[in-house]
């Protein structure tokens, strides 16, 4: 069986009784195409993590295999830190002390990380590689389109990105990191996971770049709608 090859965030991957499943709408992509998922995306990865397991995997990718890839953002760096279960933990921009933004380390940071990001591209353009199709996916609004011309061979979110979408279900302001957990899976209300599934499977097959500005559902919850405001 084909694979459908996935590396990002928790856009792309939840984290449930002890395990990382896919998305639902990593899982649709695949049900419709029969693909087999093989996981690499990690819930708050950085995009180094994300270039390493690319690295590593790259030269298992086959001819009729698609790639998914949802970019994270420029200000997460994996850490020799450990989680409960053993594994690296990521740090992001709450974890800076205000130090850090008086002595540049900021900065550092999303240099370092837009540099990583123009070279998980680069190497995604590699003429040798022999795949059905490659689909990368802003997940913040600092776009790679911003610091590096995006190939042709890729099908790319040219319009929006991915937390978009979802800060724009909730009705009313709705600030995730003060408010508690995100109880939606990857962030995402059903609604929406099936729509952006429907926009990737359409750009696999027509070779079409991604809108990510147009046709999702919003106000899907009200403000502190919790579980009870799921859709």
């Amino acid at each position: 069986m084909s694979k459908l090859w996935v590396y990002g965030d928790s856009f792309a991957v939840d984290y449930n009784d002890g395990k990382y499943e896919p998305s639902p709408w990593i899982e649709q992509v695949s049900n419709e195409l029969n693909l087999e998922v093989v996981n690499y995306a990690w819930s708050g990865s950085s995009l180094d993590y994300t270039s390493v397991h690319i690295d590593e995997t790259i030269h298992l990718w086959d001819t009729e295999d698609i790639v998914i890839v949802s970019l994270t953002e420029v200000l997460r760096t994996w850490t020799d830190a450990k989680v409960g279960n053993g594994f690296n933990k990521f740090s992001n921009m709450s974890d800076l002390e205000p130090v850090d933004f008086e002595n540049g380390k900021i900065k550092l940071i999303t240099r370092t990380n837009t540099t990583i990001r123009n070279n998980i591209i680069r190497v995604l353009d590699w003429k040798w590689l022999d795949v059905r199709a490659i689909v990368v996916l802003d997940g913040f609004q600092n776009k790679a389109s911003s610091t590096i011309d995006i190939p042709e061979n890729l099908i790319y979110t040219d319009k929006g990105y991915l937390m978009r979408i979802s800060n724009g279900e909730p009705s009313g302001y709705y600030n995730l990191t003060t408010m508690g957990k995100d109880w939606r899976l990857n962030h995402l209300c059903k609604p929406n996971h099936e729509i952006l599934a429907e926009k990737v499977l359409h750009s696999i097959i027509s070779n079409e770049n991604i809108d990510l500005t147009q046709g999702f559902k919003k106000n899907l919850f009200g403000f502190g709608g919790g579980k009870n405001g799921q859709i």
